[in-house]
């Protein structure tokens, strides 16, 4: 069972940071950029604590809480605070942190530290650009304009708790209520998105978010906890994994609540 570790750090109060300005802003010009890597179907970014110990940890839009590994909480411990990427603007949230087993953090020879999750992605606009191997944190505000990328109109997200990411996807044709977790290497559906056709043979015919589309995308049915909480009656549910960002930009804004994608 999942111990809490750590009692340390402090919360951003989402709403002392929100500008009141509709203006949209240039993200490049005020956003922090760290490495993106991709592993085994799977994003992750360097981090670095206070005293120069380098980590590595995994990107997951889906656990409310950041995760340690037993061998990354023991690397943690007296090394002071953490920082994505290096940069002691970016500080891991570790108000509220947990501890994993070290089998969940090993994927085809590579050992991950932890996992960074929305409790600390949530106090910034994100873009995750995979095929040029970075990540761009901005400051949360107005309006964020990600200059030079070619994006999407925004797709209307529900964020639970501000952390859990609910959206409507459509899967062969057929719209789905959906969760966004990027920290997952394919598409998860119940039973009900077999049935349909949504997914077969591990496989996911096509996938469209807002006016983007995928086709052919690595998917299993299977009934996971998470997507039994979204949809406990069994209707058809699916979490749409990191997989989409692989070849495409993602957009992200916590605060006004949307996603925005590569023009496909």
């Amino acid at each position: 069972m999942a111990k809490r570790i750590f009692e340390v750090g402090r919360r951003l109060a989402v709403a002392a940071l929100v500008m009141g300005s509709a203006d949209a802003v240039d993200a490049q010009s005020s956003a922090v950029t760290v490495p993106l890597h991709i592993h085994d179907g799977r994003l992750w970014v360097p981090v670095e604590s206070e005293s120069g110990e380098a980590f590595r940890f995994l990107v997951s839009t889906g656990n409310a809480m950041s995760v340690l590994s037993e061998r990354g909480a023991e690397r943690v411990r007296g090394a002071g605070p953490l920082y994505i990427g290096g940069s002691p603007t970016l500080s891991i949230d570790m108000t509220d942190v947990v501890e994993g087993s070290d089998e969940n953090f090993h994927f085809e020879g590579e050992t991950f530290d932890g996992l960074i999750a929305p409790n600390t992605l949530n106090r910034w606009d994100l873009l995750l650009d995979a095929p040029a191997g970075r990540m761009l944190f901005a400051p949360i505000g107005r309006p964020v304009e990600w200059d030079g990328y070619e994006l999407s109109d925004p797709v209307r997200l529900r964020i639970y708790h501000g952390v859990a990411i609910s959206l409507q996807v459509e899967l062969s044709g057929t719209p789905t209520p959906a969760m966004l977790e990027i920290g997952a290497p394919r598409l998860y559906g119940n039973e009900a998105v077999g049935e349909m056709g949504g997914i077969v043979e591990e496989r996911a015919p096509e996938l469209r978010i807002g006016g983007a589309a995928w086709t052919d995308l690595p998917a299993r049915v299977e009934e996971l906890s998470v997507i039994r909480r979204f949809s406990p009656s069994g209707e058809p549910f699916v979490m749409v994994g990191g997989v989409i960002a692989l070849d495409c930009v993602l957009a992200l804004s916590y605060v006004h609540q949307e996603l925005r994608t590569c023009v496909r």
